[in-house]
């Protein structure tokens, strides 16, 4: 009986862990986007010089950068749930050549 109630604990914790997870990795997507698309000079954009952030090579390069990133820590906790994986494992799939991708730019 011990063993049925500490499976039922850990469960639960991986539960509100993979929960977090999706919290924390949905709102930093989110927060990149909104950093984005408002045009915030915010953390190293604001250190750089004025001759880098006029460079349109450069600015292109972190466009790339920030909106895939945003994409795949978005995207990248789905591939935590393991019931997704067993009822979608097609779109389990999709989402992880996406998430690689997006992974190496």
């Amino acid at each position: 009986m011990a063993l049925i109630e500490n499976y039922k604990i850990v469960a639960l914790k991986n539960k509100f862990s993979i929960f977090l997870l999706a919290i924390l990795a949905i709102s930093t997507g989110i927060m990149s986007f909104v950093f984005y698309f408002n045009n915030i000079d915010f953390g190293i954009i604001q250190y750089k010089e004025s001759t880098l952030l006029s460079n349109s090579f450069w600015k292109l390069s972190l466009d790339i950068h920030i909106i895939f990133g945003a994409i795949a820590i978005s995207t990248g906790w789905l591939q935590f749930l393991p019931i997704f994986r067993a009822q979608r494992l097609n779109i389990h799939r999709m989402i992880g050549k996406i998430y690689i991708v997006f992974s190496f730019n």
